[in-house]
């Protein structure tokens, strides 16, 4: 896999804009064949803003990649599309998508706390050539975390729980996602010449479920 990836940051009084986007070239070998895909990426928007204790986040994700791949060229983007392996690219091209979300973050002492929650809209593509009006679910997002600073060091948990919508293609049910919880602990120390950082992430995900024959 070679990612070219772009990315621009407009920074603002109480907040900032990044714009990203990337083209992909991926290949997959076997005992019998060696396959390959390339193209642009989608561009994603994203913003966040600070208001004392809360933060604003925003996100819209414009389809510039190719969203009507043949079918195998489609198989082999669903390969490297397994966000549970944190490959840096999930997918060639999606739809239009946007949401946004909210953090509430307060701190006693050496102790931090944050709650928060988001909502994404996502919309319609053409996945594989000639299955059009495909109508991925909507995914809602909780979180929260704590933090614990004493001197150098920062200990850290955070926790989300992912709810994906029913997939539709011509608004009829196909795929439903399982429920997902994430969770992470860190460990941080910095000080004026070095910086270390170790993270462990356990991710929990219930069954999914194909709702067609």
């Amino acid at each position: 896999q070679a990612v070219s990836p772009i990315s621009f940051t407009i920074p603002m009084a109480i907040g900032k804009i990044s714009i990203e986007s990337a083209y992909m070239y991926f290949e997959a070998k076997d005992s019998t064949e060696t396959r390959d895909v390339s193209g642009p990426l989608d561009t994603q928007i994203s913003s966040d803003w600070h208001f004392g204790k809360a933060i604003l986040t925003g996100y819209a994700n414009l389809p510039t990649g190719s969203d009507s791949l043949d079918a195998a060229d489609a198989a082999l983007a669903r390969d490297v599309a397994r966000n549970d392996l944190n490959f840096p690219i999930k997918s060639f091209g999606q739809g239009f998508d946007y949401g946004g979300a909210i953090t509430l973050a307060h701190q006693v002492d050496h102790w931090a706390i944050s709650l928060g929650g988001g909502y994404i809209v996502r919309g319609a593509y053409t996945p594989i050539a000639g299955a059009s009006d495909y109508n991925p679910g909507n995914e809602l997002t909780l979180t929260a975390g704590f933090s614990y600073a004493s001197g150098n060091w920062t200990f850290g948990l955070d926790t989300s729980g992912h709810l994906i919508y029913v997939d539709r293609l011509a608004r009829t049910p196909v795929f439903r996602n399982g429920k997902q919880i994430v969770g992470r602990g860190s460990i941080k120390y910095e000080s004026r010449r070095i910086r270390l950082t170790a993270s462990a992430t356990e991710i929990l995900r219930l069954k999914n479920r194909e709702m067609v024959d």
